[in-house]
């Protein structure tokens, strides 16, 4: 009985050893539990990526954090229903661990999914935790930007997309008609593609009439409209006014006009029409159209008869129409004067005479002996404010006839007697009624005698004395009669008197050689010197 009981004992000892000592049975994977020992089995952590939703598609993917062995497939698992599988739409993002993203396309707009990630070794297949969203509705969001640069035929408008609706913008653009809610049927320039702000310019509309626009977007899902707004293009009339004539001469004068409007159509030509006696100029009559630099623009009247009244007025004309300013008279005086040096009176305490204290033509009292703001202009003997006595008038070789040639030429005469008229007139610049006396009302050209006592008044009889007077006189040049060249500037002067010399000179007032005199030393008529006016 001792022997059959100790074999019995290590038999039952043994058995139970070996029960402990057996392994489990293998998990399943879909599972963390085992259903026959309902013991936990330790798996991988696989965690399901946030969802990043759009209309028809979305974002998202897994992450894993612990190791899962070698990885065949990973992806994600969707589906209208909880708890997706690989029984339902899945990605397929490839082998091996780590954080992965997934594309899901193919969606239903504003539908809810559900969402797993997955991955699978040879052992099985394990998901992520689930998460859930919903596709957007795929409506953009549109603004129609404001109208501006409202023309007559163009305008700029545009639009600001602020939200694609969860689909890409494939094309974007601006439709406009002229009856409301214009839509892709009507008039549409389009501006690319995205979201964001663009710029579109509407062209070829009609002049005078009223539109309306929408900005609009379009995607997968469908196109939609921002918010309408209305314009009316300009009618194309301009706006103009007429510039009061000035400089007003015996043969010439100056006007001209401001362009306030070109009424939305660009200005192809502006001037100014004018006419003998009183009326309303039009196109029929005079005109003389004018570079179109600026909005202000300024025209010479020429050839014009004197003590005549004029009537003037400026035009303006673009593709729609053309604008009047408004009308001026003016009276061409009865001989021509200098109207556009200020007049400004200096006197020499030793003669007692009052003079300008500038050239005729310059724009201040001398600073320096050769201070070209004061050289001012030159003349030929004997002749008008006509033109002639600017420094870069043109010139002509035809001699004149008559006291006003009628043009504003420096007239070159190279052969003797050197005179710009033929025949010669010798009472031309005596006293303040001399036929072409250019000075202003009051003043006229000095004579030879009152240069040299203005001469001998001075300190010193050079350049220093002449500047140093009460008349600070400039070494201004001459303009000469054989070519029109200037010749001499800040080096000599020459200024004209009244007086005669010969048969073919005229006295003046010069320095040569730095030392002045006063005669005629072979000072032909035709030549341009400088003027200084003395008070009569």
């Amino acid at each position: 009985m001792k022997n059959l009981t100790q074999p019995l004992l290590i038999s039952l000892l043994l058995a139970t050893a070996l029960l402990y000592c057996t392994s489990p049975t293998e998990p399943v994977l879909d599972n963390p539990y085992d259903e026959q020992s309902e013991a936990y089995i330790p798996t991988p952590d696989l965690n399901t990526a946030p969802v990043q939703p759009r209309a028809t598609s979305a974002i998202t993917g897994g992450i894993f954090e612990t190791d899962f062995g070698r990885v065949i497939q990973k992806g994600v698992c969707w589906s209208t229903n909880e708890n997706p599988t690989i029984e339902d739409d899945c990605t397929n993002d490839g082998e091996g661990i780590g954080t992965f993203e997934s594309i899901i396309s193919g969606l239903e707009v504003q539908t809810q999914y559900f969402v797993r990630a997955y991955a699978t070794n040879a052992d099985g297949t394990i998901y992520g935790g689930q998460r859930s969203f919903t596709t957007r509705d795929g409506v953009p969001e549109i603004e129609t930007g404001s109208v501006t640069e409202i023309r007559a035929f163009t305008t700029r408008t545009g639009g600001i997309i602020s939200d694609d609706g969860g689909a890409t913008i494939t094309e974007r653009g601006v439709c406009y008609g002229t009856q409301q809610n214009s839509g892709l049927s009507d008039s549409c320039i389009t501006s690319g593609n995205g979201s964001g702000a663009f710029e579109v310019t509407l062209e070829e509309l009609t002049p005078d009439t009223q539109y309306f626009v929408r900005a609009y977007a379009t995607n997968a899902v469908g196109t939609v409209f921002g918010n309408e707004q209305t314009f009316t293009t300009r009618d194309g009339v301009p706006s103009l006014t007429t510039t009061e004539p000035f400089d007003i001469g015996d043969t010439f004068a100056r006007t001209g006009g401001t362009i306030t409007d070109d009424g939305g159509a660009d200005i192809t030509e502006a001037g100014v029409c004018y006419v003998e006696g009183t009326g309303a100029p039009d196109l029929n009559d005079i005109c003389i159209a004018a570079p179109i630099a600026s909005d202000t623009f300024e025209v010479l009247l020429e050839d014009l008869v004197l003590e005549e009244t004029y009537t003037v007025r400026s035009y303006a004309t673009n593709e729609l129409a053309t604008a009047w300013g408004d009308i001026y008279n003016f009276t061409t005086s009865d001989w021509p004067i200098d109207r556009e040096t200020e007049v400004v009176n200096v006197t020499n305490p030793t003669t007692g005479r009052t003079w300008m204290d500038r050239n005729l033509g310059a724009s201040r009292a001398a600073t320096s002996s050769t201070d070209a703001q004061a050289y001012g202009d030159l003349y030929q003997w004997g002749r008008a404010v006509d033109g002639h006595q600017k420094r870069n008038s043109p010139t002509t070789s035809t001699l004149s006839s008559t006291d006003q040639p009628g043009h504003g030429d420096f007239i070159l005469a190279p052969n003797s007697p050197s005179d710009w008229r033929s025949p010669r007139n010798d009472n031309l610049w005596q006293g303040v009624n001399g036929v072409n006396n250019p000075c202003p009302s009051g003043y006229r050209l000095p004579t030879e005698a009152e240069w040299n006592a203005e001469r001998n008044s001075w300190s010193s009889n050079n350049a220093n004395g002449a500047f140093n007077s009460q008349l600070k006189l400039t070494r201004a040049g001459r303009r000469a009669v054989q070519n029109g060249n200037g010749i001499d500037d800040d080096i000599k002067f020459w200024y004209w008197s009244s007086t005669i010399y010969g048969e073919r000179f005229a006295s003046a007032l010069f320095l040569d050689e730095n030392v002045a005199g006063v005669g005629g030393r072979n000072f032909f008529r035709g030549n341009g010197f400088s003027v200084r006016c003395l008070e009569d």
